[in-house]
């Protein structure tokens, strides 16, 4: 029997001191998804010793696996007592990411975005640092909008979704940091088989083929001198080695992944990067529980049958016609009988990406403050961005453009305008290309400077509900007395 004991706070933690055992705990089942959840519920007893310590916000520390170390689990529910009993609900502390922002930034080769990631959680924390061990120069993840960081390591536009891999959580006492590692891949490829007759016990096996396509067609886009100039492949797509013999063609805009319009070669290793990160074929879904035989005396000592999150097993059950080799992607783990209660093979249909809206329908310190959330698969972003326009002087100039399907979005424009000695800048949102009548207007930067520079960063939004199909544009002024080299973006955040 492992027994879970609590830190007060994450300062006790990385000091190790100044924790409290908890004997008392009925049960404490705890749950770990392929790049999803990571969560356990403890039932206590309410006259339990040290009962009085378990609150909101304070960190269990419990196994999460078999032969595992000791994880901290941060409580964000505590139940009413029923029966002299008390349930409580606690998540990994990776979740805490999602309380640290991240501006706006664009990066190339999975090490520059976690370099730009960890520069910008240890401003905020001391206790967390991603790691990766994923060789990839050429992909780039970037956004226009701040975000947590807890998005953009597993949300829908981010890390894991840029790059793939699978996650793992670990807290490094040596450091007192909570390591969050993108894996190439995470577990170990298992000889063990789960069989009908053998160690199964009950299966349920669903076929999910929403994600199947034969090939992709890839394109990129920018906008070059009030042009936009568009890239596409000779050959068009480029298959993806789906199986099923199905022609199905997923059309997919590169844009986001380049700061300059790309080259044919360019765009097409993109897109071979993309398609060797996500899986094309029907995913078939295992779920079964089974008897551990590593725990027998028949099988005892045989590493086949020690098996865990991430791993690939074997799965045979021909009266039903299932025969599958997948990963395990979901374990429900007792750390008090030291056993895995049941484990999935296959796929789970909720992600990290799922996990970061769940997070905090359950969060909020004060319940009596309604919070409405948004699921990830709700939201889109669209962008324009130019990587220079020239824009002369006294001139109202169409620097960007968007044309936005009906629905309610946050639009927001951002210019930096080079240096120049006096003038004034001025970016507005408008339905009129390079017109004057806005929709909102951004600050004004006044020149007249006798020395000195103005080299601004100007940004203007707004919130609008568009009925039909519209075009939006980014339209700039200034009247330095010299045109001005300038790199504007236009970005649309779709919210409903």
């Amino acid at each position: 029997m492992i027994l879970p004991y609590i830190y007060p706070n994450i300062t006790a933690l990385a000091a190790g001191g100044g924790s409290y055992a908890l004997p008392d705990v009925l049960s404490m089942p705890v749950i770990e998804e392929r790049n999803g959840a990571f969560e356990l519920e403890m039932k206590y007893l309410y006259a339990g010793e040290n009962a009085a310590e378990i609150q909101t916000e304070r960190i269990l520390m419990q196994v999460p696996q078999k032969d595992a170390d000791f994880e901290p689990f941060r409580i964000y529910e505590v139940g009413t007592p029923i029966d002299g009993v008390i349930t409580v609900k606690a998540r990994s502390l990776a979740y805490d990411l999602a309380g640290v922002y991240l501006t706006p930034f664009r990066k190339v080769g999975i090490t520059n975005v976690i370099n730009e990631l960890n520069t910008q959680i240890s401003a905020q924390t001391p206790y967390f640092e991603l790691q990766t061990d994923i060789v990839n120069t050429t992909s780039q993840l970037s956004t226009s909008f701040p975000h947590n960081a807890w998005s953009m390591i597993g949300g829908t536009h981010s890390l894991l979704s840029v790059f793939g891999g699978e996650l793992s959580y670990h807290w490094d006492a040596a450091q007192s940091k909570m390591i969050v590692k993108l894996h190439a891949q995470r577990g170990d490829d298992s000889n063990a088989t789960i069989a009908y007759g053998v160690n199964l016990l009950t299966l349920d096996s669903r076929v999910n083929a929403e994600n199947v396509y034969s090939a992709v067609y890839p394109f990129a886009k920018k906008e070059i001198n009030d042009q936009t100039q568009l890239v596409t492949l000779p050959e068009e797509t480029i298959a993806t080695g789906s199986l099923t013999g199905q022609t199905r063609v997923l059309v997919r805009d590169f844009s986001a992944e380049f700061t300059e319009l790309p080259t044919e070669a360019e765009l097409r290793a993109a897109c071979n990067a993309y398609i060797a990160a996500h899986e094309w074929d029907p995913q078939q879904s295992v779920a079964f529980e089974f008897v551990p035989l590593e725990n027998t005396t028949e099988y005892s000592g045989q590493e086949e049958y020690d098996i865990d999150l991430c791993d690939t097993v074997h799965v045979s059950a021909e009266l039903i016609g299932v025969a599958a080799t997948a990963k395990i992607v979901r374990t429900v783990y007792d750390p008090l009988r030291e056993k895995y209660d049941s484990m999935t093979v296959g796929t789970v249909e909720q992600t990290i990406a799922d996990t970061i809206v769940e997070i905090d329908k359950r969060t909020d310190t004060d319940p009596g403050i309604p919070v409405e959330y948004v699921p990830a698969e709700e939201i889109e972003i669209e962008t324009d961005t130019a990587t220079t326009v020239s824009l002369p002087n006294n001139a109202w100039t169409k620097l960007a453009e968007l044309t936005l399907d009906p629905g309610t979005y946050a639009v927001v424009g951002h210019t930096q305008f080079n240096s120049a000695n006096t003038g004034i800048r001025r970016i507005i949102i408008s339905a009129t290309s390079g017109g004057t009548t806005q929709i909102t207007r951004g600050a004004i930067s006044s020149g007249n400077a006798a020395t000195g520079s103005i080299n601004s960063d100007e940004t203007c939004m707004v919130f609008l509900k568009i009925d039909t199909q519209t075009t939006l544009y980014l339209n700039a002024y200034q009247n330095s007395g010299n045109a001005l080299t300038c790199y504007p973006r236009l970005s649309a955040l779709r919210v409903k």
